[in-house]
């Protein structure tokens, strides 16, 4: 019985898909961006639905707000909101510092 011999280019890592590109003649196209559009796509109908119901659901009531509704609380909110707004500009000025290769200030920033 003979041993057959081992073909080195056939053991490559990706042997098996560089073989399927050689036998189509070109690479598949990357669909990450086509991906993030539809996300945005149906992300976007969500919320265009959402308001839709909500004047719809407006329009239709006789008095807005309804009777017995309790007064909104805009304190927790508010602190929330100014919060967030913090956090963002932390966030920024952290990405700022690691593409200008400032890692002290990255560090500072992110502590």
């Amino acid at each position: 019985m003979q041993i057959p011999a081992i073909d080195p280019a056939k053991t490559a890592l990706n042997y098996h898909h560089s073989a399927e590109v050689e036998a189509h003649g070109e690479e598949h196209p990357d669909h990450r961006i086509l991906g993030v559009i539809v996300f945005l796509g149906a992300e976007g109908m969500i919320f265009l639905g959402m308001f839709a119901a909500y004047l719809i659901y407006r329009s239709m009531a006789p008095v807005w707000p309804p009777e017995g509704t309790p007064d909104r609380e805009l304190l927790l909110p508010g602190i929330n909101t100014m919060i967030l707004i913090a956090s963002s500009f932390v966030a920024h000025n952290a990405d700022t510092a690691i593409k200008r290769m400032m890692w002290r200030e990255c560090e500072i920033g992110c502590s």
